[in-house]
């Protein structure tokens, strides 16, 4: 994880400023710190000199290609710069296409991954995907119950206790309370163990403060999961890592300007879902990284209605 926010430049031509302010706000909306024009260079500054600290500081150079920009000679300027930061390894150069034809993209543009933006939003998750090093293949399927479980060995578990976590990871939907609340003999059925490997499992678990055991219809009862199961087990079940999407959850939170932010509005931007989501913002409001403000009629599937910022928000996003 870097110490700062991920940088980009945004190159583009002026005849599509439009696009290219919706752009900059929606990428610094979601923790991505933007080098625009419009916001950096002010009355007096030098154009030249501005643009050549824009450029040197951005670890990700975007160029808005349009049929404008092909004809503006700034645009073309600033993509020779682009290019020798990429070719000396300084840089990703990330082509944005909009309304232009695959023989229309410069040549020694072809070659590279493209963004389209036919399709906006979906253009915009994979620049933020992207800038934030985020995981979009689909996560490795976890080995089978019965077999020996990838966590990791800091959790220090016994080959049962892992099934039994992994089981409980595998069956959450949305990672909220009691999601999923499990019968002892439907885990029995599922992980193969018997009654008392059970036991051993729920009792290990819950000393490590990762489940949660209740009263059942038989004397064995149910368990349910507790935020910090996910904590340690979705990086290797479910393919996303709950302090990483807190980091980024943070810089999205402190970038949006106001203090405190529906839950679900965050999500929309993010595009994770509850499952996804909730133990990101778990993990910032049980470390006291945010403030959280419990659920409230019809705020259902999200941990929290409201995420709040605090200053330990802010250092966290810097970290």
């Amino acid at each position: 994880m870097t110490s700062d926010p991920p940088k980009a430049f945004l190159s583009y031509s002026t005849a599509d400023q439009r696009l290219a302010e919706r752009l900059a706000q929606d990428l610094t909306n979601s923790g991505i710190q933007v080098w625009w024009a419009r916001w950096e260079i002010k009355p007096g500054d030098s154009l030249r000199r501005k643009i050549d600290e824009g450029i040197e500081g951005a670890a990700y150079f975007m160029v808005l290609l349009t049929p404008n920009s092909l004809k503006s000679e700034w645009v073309q300027t600033e993509l020779d710069a682009g290019m020798v930061r990429r070719i000396e390894g300084s840089c990703r150069l990330i082509p944005i296409i909009h309304k232009l034809r695959t023989d229309e993209v410069p040549i020694t543009l072809r070659g590279l991954r493209w963004v389209k933006l036919d399709d906006y939003d979906a253009g915009i998750r994979e620049l933020v995907n992207a800038c934030l090093e985020l995981e979009t293949k689909p996560p490795l399927g976890s080995r089978p119950l019965r077999g020996l479980p990838s966590l990791p060995a800091e959790l220090d578990l016994s080959v049962n206790a892992q099934r039994l976590a992994v089981l409980l990871s595998n069956r959450s939907k949305e990672a909220n309370t009691n999601d999923p609340l499990l019968e002892a003999a439907e885990v029995l059925e599922a992980i193969q163990i018997t009654a008392n490997e059970w036991t051993m499992a729920v009792d290990e678990l819950e000393e490590h403060g990762l489940v949660i055991r209740h009263l059942g219809q038989t004397s064995f009862g149910r368990v349910s999961p507790t935020p910090n199961l996910f904590f340690g087990t979705d990086a290797h079940v479910k393919g996303w890592n709950p302090k990483s999407d807190a980091h980024a959850l943070a810089a999205f939170l402190v970038n949006r300007g106001t203090d405190l932010i529906r839950t679900e509005d965050a999500d929309q931007q993010l595009k994770w879902g509850p499952r996804r989501m909730n133990p990101a913002a778990n993990f910032l409001v049980f470390h006291d990284l945010a403030k959280g403000h419990e659920r409230q009629a019809g705020a259902n599937p999200y941990a929290f209605y409201y995420l709040q910022v605090t200053p330990r928000t802010k250092r966290f996003a810097l970290e």
